[in-house]
């Protein structure tokens, strides 16, 4: 009987001794889910760790995520076979924004589904901050700003969807800024797997519409400079120099704004260049292209369409601009005869067609920059982009504010109710609204121009701006009329 016992305990031993021989199947195998590594409204990263002291034997391991906490009718994240213990990744991108989940790690061993605890998340919802620029034009790139933009995003400005360049990171979408009627101010929306968002602030679009005209039709000679001034009822050019041609033009033109009829007004003085304008009234300036013989003091007033000769200026000045307020003309800034910057100011008076002098007002202006008048007062940008206002009453000039933005030469300015329009500045093609009572500006549209061409008059009419250029690069291609209609796109 002993025997047998110890038959028995002595097989045993024989029979573990042998099995320990081969590497087992562990039976400790443990799941565990770590982090959500990275989460968006529609997409999801997981991380997953196989613990284990000894070789596994997994036919598939990965993830389980469902809606419920049952996890019935799941998502399965199947990552396959796996022989040995240690971290995996798997990631799904089909969520449903602002959603509950919950996620385990399993593993299918030959022991049956091994899984980890749940975990509990909420996919991610649209989100939008903010937008650049917070004002431009149609066709420019904008940029909006947020989370969770999914490959089904669109953008909308109001009823217009714009075009998408692309999407960065799910949180930098960049757009085309569609087309526009109406309204400048325009709410904009982004959709994005069905999620709505709207900014609590508008977008602006640069308003400023420019259109061709066609040529000028009296001419076809190409204008360089003139002198240039308007009226209520009428606008008038003339004189200055002819491109590619020795010769100084004579020719001045009136536009009767009422029937939009242009005529040539008989003019038989000198032709003049760089002289000073301001309605009624031109002249001085010089007789030679350059300017170098200033000697011009010619004077000259436009009345019923007809120019009559009045009396000479008391000296000659170049590139000298003016204003008229009542009864009297003041001319300003310049160079006289001898080059020197002119620092006085020649008052002409109406009335009594006499001439007066006032001393030391030290303004070193030009003709080059721009000037315009407002609510009884002169206006002169420097090139130190200080606006400098003039007051008629006191006749003296005070600082009224900084100009927003860059100045250039042989600009144009026009003036409509409490805004001024200026730009078209010698190679450039920008133009900004001015407000005059805050001296604040925006851009308008760009000119669809050539921008080498220069300005040779402007003037407004019915709420619209009107500007004749001509082409100083090309002596064959006429001088045309332009339009720019501020509040259109």
């Amino acid at each position: 009987m002993k025997l047998h016992y110890v038959r028995n305990a002595l097989f045993l031993i024989i029979y573990l001794f042998l099995y320990s021989c081969e590497e087992p199947i562990s039976d400790d195998v443990v799941v565990i889910q770590e982090d959500v590594v990275y989460l968006s409204s529609e997409q999801l990263v997981l991380t997953g760790r196989i613990v284990s002291q000894t070789q596994i034997d997994a036919s598939d391991h990965g993830f389980l995520v469902a809606d419920n906490e049952a996890l019935s009718n799941p998502i399965t994240i199947s990552l396959g076979e796996q022989g040995v213990p240690g971290r995996f990744v798997g990631s799904y991108d089909q969520l449903t924004p602002d959603t509950r989940y919950w996620a385990v790690a399993y593993a299918l061993t030959g022991n049956g589904e091994i899984r980890s605890e749940p975990k509990l998340f909420t996919s991610l919802k649209p989100a939008i901050t903010d937008f650049s620029p917070a004002v431009a034009a149609i066709g420019e790139e904008l940029k909006i700003i947020g989370a969770n933009f999914t490959n089904d995003t669109k953008v909308f400005f109001e009823d217009k969807e714009a075009e998408i360049v692309k999407i960065v990171a799910e949180s930098i979408i960049t757009v085309l800024i569609p087309s526009n009627s109406g309204n400048a101010f325009k709410n904009i929306s982004v959709t994005s797997q069905g999620v709505s968002n709207t900014f609590d602030r508008p977008f602006e679009y640069v308003a400023g519409k420019w259109e061709s005209l066609g040529a000028f039709p009296l001419t076809d000679g190409v204008i360089a400079t003139s002198i240039m001034m308007e009226s209520e009822n009428f606008a008038f050019f003339g004189l200055g120099d002819r491109l590619f041609d020795m010769n100084l033009n004579s020719d001045v033109f009136l536009l009767d704004k009422s029937s939009e009829q242009w005529s040539q007004v008989p003019f038989e003085g000198r032709s003049l260049v760089g002289g000073f304008a301001a309605w009624p009234f031109f002249g001085s300036g010089a007789v030679d292209r350059e300017g170098r013989n200033v000697s011009a003091t010619e004077f000259y007033k436009l009345e019923n369409g007809v120019i009559e000769k009045e009396g000479d200026l008391p000296f000659a000045l170049y590139k000298s601009f003016a204003f008229v307020f009542g009864e009297s003309l003041f001319v300003f800034g310049g160079r006289v005869q001898s080059g020197a910057t002119n620092s006085k100011v020649l008052e002409y008076n109406q009335r009594t067609k006499t001439w007066s002098i006032i001393e030391d007002q030290l303004l070193i202006g030009s003709s080059d920059n721009i000037s315009f008048v407002y609510n009884e007062k002169g206006y002169y940008v420097g090139d130190d982009n200080v606006i400098l206002q003039f007051d008629p009453v006191t006749k003296s000039w005070s600082q009224a504010s900084d100009y927003p933005g860059g100045v250039g030469k042989e600009g144009f300015a026009q003036v409509i109710g409490d805004v001024a329009y200026i730009g078209l500045f010698k190679s450039r093609k920008s133009t900004v609204e001015l407000d005059l009572q805050n001296f604040t500006s925006k851009r308008k549209s760009i000119f669809r121009g050539d921008f080498k061409a220069s300005n040779i008059l402007s003037w407004t009419d019915g709420g619209n701006v009107y500007v004749l250029r001509s082409n100083a690069f090309n002596g064959n291609d006429p001088m045309k009329i332009w339009k720019l209609t501020p509040d259109q796109f």
